[in-house]
């Protein structure tokens, strides 16, 4: 009988993914910040839910009792803002500092 590998860590077999469709948002509250995204991909049923879709950015906005982000969309590529490097990127939120 053949070998066979073992995994050497568990890996989530369960991969959540929502998306919006019409120019809607998912948004949240991230350390007193507005996030939103088109599309959200995370491991857990906790971290799908955590979102929530609107109409646009300005309904989440007041909704969820934050002001809104000062600049939308992502920032041009150039020597201050390079690509992530996604081979080693491990997991968090890409949140610009507070300025």
């Amino acid at each position: 009988m053949p070998r066979v590998a073992k995994p050497k860590i568990d890996i989530p077999k369960d991969v959540f993914f929502k998306y919006t469709v019409n120019g809607r948002v998912l948004a949240k509250v991230v350390d007193g910040r507005l996030l939103c995204a088109h599309r959200v991909t995370t491991n857990t049923k906790a971290g799908i839910d955590s979102w929530q879709e609107f109409a646009s950015i300005e309904e989440a906005s007041k909704s969820l009792g934050v002001p809104p982000p000062k600049n939308f969309g992502c920032p041009i590529i150039d020597a201050e803002h390079p690509r992530i490097d996604w081979s080693t990127y491990r997991g968090g939120y890409y949140i610009p500092k507070k300025v």
